[in-house]
């Protein structure tokens, strides 16, 4: 229950909170009517908080607050999510209308003044909080013993402070958030040699002509990845830029690049123009900028001459004209090449009539181009994608997967994308060797290919090798920072290795991008901490962003059945047989609720259909803290023995 106010002079042991707005009072004399506006947005994140965690808003002073709570651990919790509220908050706030809040924390003695209360435990918190840093949190002592084994949080003792009518000092400790934890890798900013090609903004009269600005994009990606030396950007970030309003220097610090090349196209008839320009991050500066007006049949032209250029801007290790004038599995015949740009936007949209007709048009440019070896690439992930989706048999995507990564490489043999393919093929087979191979084979040919980084990353997990997983999906992660599918992995290794800093910094950094993702990875989390509370907070917001996706429902499931409700559980399990093809998938994920729930015998069962489906997660079983209890049983020992991997973790390798 909320805290409720004593007769006038009684005293309690609280917990007190005061939280005040950097540079609120010079905002004040600059501009009134803004500062009266943003206490408002804080007081509108804050206040629904104290209610979460039975907070009682003692009074506001200004743009401050002071809060009693009954227990420490309360207190710490609603500081720690005010902070991250307020920080995600001002992912998408300008400038000048983000909050900037520090906030103090300590326990003792209160007493009572009506609806106030004083003492020397209030006097206390209001010193410790101008010790705490934009966006901190700060501490005494004896609030960090109460929550230090109870919050997964990490704190650090910022020794003994001398304060203000204090008598004695007093040992203040910090709360490292995990968005700003030290010992995190972070990318490498302003290093010139790391490139980031933006989405070329479409100008052509007819707005369906967009595909042929993405499709240079990804052109210009395509050839400048082949540039040792370089480091550049994947597509799947760059064009999460697309239309969207950020500066440059924003653009940069994000991806971690020091170069980034922007431009336009207009498309009209038979006629192009293309400009662009090369802007360094640091400065701001435009490099260079070229403009180019030419008939269609020659683009490829000028790919290579803005290739050529940009890369002999930049730091390379080798002879630049060489590596630009390929053109890596391509084409040089227009008209395959606007049926394989048109395919790929097509894909981009993901339904089955979609997908289905993206396979119709690269058909039709191989066809038109039998030597057009991405395309055959590409018609390998639309088997992938309809595969997954369970909207073709298992036999079907993977016997198409095969024809068309081997179609691709016999046409091209160091095409590094077609390597890639066959790498994701083996891994649907069970086939580890193989796709260790493949997924190498790759990342000798092109170094930059952040999708075959993401392949062995999962294939060394699998094997065990935990760490030197880490380290590869870390490389993915420099090369594609806002692939979902390579923070995923990244996340879920940190989670598995036990580094609970690194995992919350990650998965923080990355809710703007991927909010559902990132909630998923906290509910199982906080599930693996016993911490079921935070997780239920998480699993609103899924519930939120996505309702019906069995994720969803899964998960719901899986944390009622750890909270021991077993009929709510249970009702999950109902509700993805009656809603979701009872597939291998559906029916691993009903083995893990039954596991919670207690029953080894279904779980095993679930494993062994799982993995004569070819479904099965092998790097969740080896490391996840929910099957400590069953990694023992001999039938369990089997399953992942077939696979060929030792199923004990291991957590140093």
């Amino acid at each position: 229950m909320r805290n409720t106010p004593l007769s006038r002079g009684q005293r309690r042991l609280a917990a007190i909170m005061f939280t005040d707005m950097v540079g609120y009072t010079a905002l004040g004399q600059r501009d009134e009517s803004l500062s009266l506006e943003l206490v408002q947005e804080q007081r509108a994140i804050i206040r629904p908080l104290l209610m979460r965690y039975n907070g009682r808003e003692v009074k506001t002073i200004g743009d401050a607050f002071m809060v009693e709570f009954a227990n420490a651990l309360d207190a710490a919790r609603c500081a720690f999510d005010i902070q991250r509220s307020i920080k995600e908050y001002n992912i998408s706030a300008p400038e000048d209308r983000r909050l900037k809040l520090r906030i103090g924390l300590h326990l003792g003695d209160v007493s009572e003044d009506g609806d106030d209360i004083s003492g020397d435990a209030v006097n206390l918190a209001s010193r410790i909080e101008p010790l705490s840093e934009e966006g901190g949190v700060c501490l005494t002592r004896q609030v960090y013993d109460q929550v230090r084994n109870k919050l997964d949080v990490k704190m650090v003792s910022m020794g003994s402070k001398s304060l203000k009518n204090v008598s004695a000092p007093v040992e203040v400790f910090r709360m490292v958030m995990p968005w700003k934890s030290e010992g995190v890798p972070q990318p490498l900013t302003h290093d010139r040699s790391r490139l980031a090609v933006l989405p070329f903004a479409n100008i052509s009269p007819d707005p369906n002509d967009e595909y042929f600005a993405d499709g240079l994009t990804e052109e210009l990606i395509s050839r400048l990845s082949l540039v040792r030396g370089l480091r550049v950007i994947a597509r799947t970030s760059v064009m999460y830029y697309k239309k969207r309003e950020k500066t440059i220097s924003q653009i940069g610090e994000e991806l971690g690049v020091g170069s980034i090349v922007e431009g336009s196209v207009r498309k009209v008839g038979n006629r192009i123009r293309v400009t662009a320009q090369l802007i360094d991050v640091p400065t701001e500066e435009h490099l260079w900028a070229s403009t180019y007006d030419k008939n269609i049949d020659d683009i490829f032209a000028v790919q290579t001459d803005l290739a050529s250029r940009i890369a002999s801007s930049l730091p390379s290790s080798i002879s630049i004209t060489r590596e630009v004038q390929k053109t890596g599995g391509g084409t040089t015949n227009v008209d395959a090449y606007i049926n394989y740009l048109k395919a790929k936007r097509l894909a981009g949209e993901g339904t089955f009539e979609s997908i289905t007709r993206a396979m119709e048009l690269l058909t039709e440019a191989t066809k038109i181009d039998p030597s057009f070896a991405r395309a055959y690439v590409e018609v390998g992930n639309l088997y992938a994608k309809l595969g997954m989706k369970a909207q073709i048999s298992y036999d079907e995507g993977v016997k198409g997967m095969i024809s068309a990564a081997k179609k691709a490489l016999e046409i091209d043999e160091n095409l590094a994308e077609g390597h890639a393919l066959l790498s994701f093929t083996a891994w649907v087979l069970d086939d580890r060797p193989k796709d260790e191979l493949e997924a190498e084979a790759a990342i000798r040919l092109n170094p930059n290919l952040a999708e075959a980084y993401l392949r062995l990353g999962i294939v060394r997990m699998a094997f065990g090798a935990l760490k030197e997983a880490i380290s590869i999906f870390e490389s993915a992660r420099s090369l594609d920072p806002l692939s979902s599918d390579v923070l995923h992995s990244l996340a879920s290794a940190y989670m598995y290795a036990k580094m609970d800093d690194a995992f919350l910094s990650l998965v923080s950094g990355f809710r703007e991008v991927a909010p559902y993702v990132a909630a998923s990875l906290m509910v199982s989390f906080y599930v693996y901490k016993g911490n079921f509370e935070s997780a239920e907070t998480e699993l609103l917001t899924m519930e939120q962003i996505s309702p019906k996706d069995q994720t969803t429902i899964f998960m719901r499931g899986l944390l009622r059945a750890y909270e021991g409700k077993v009929d709510d559980a249970k009702q999950a399990i109902r509700i993805m047989r009656e809603r979701f093809s009872l597939g291998a998938t559906t029916e691993r994920n009903i083995g893990y609720i039954m596991l919670a729930l207690g029953d080894n015998d279904a779980f095993l069962a679930s494993m062994e259909k799982a993995h004569s489906e070819h479904v099965q997660d092998t790097s969740s079983l080896r490391y996840s803290p929910q099957f400590d209890k069953v990694r023992k049983d001999p039938r369990f020992t089997e399953i992942m023995r077939r696979h060929g991997e030792d199923p004990e973790p291991k957590w140093d390798s």
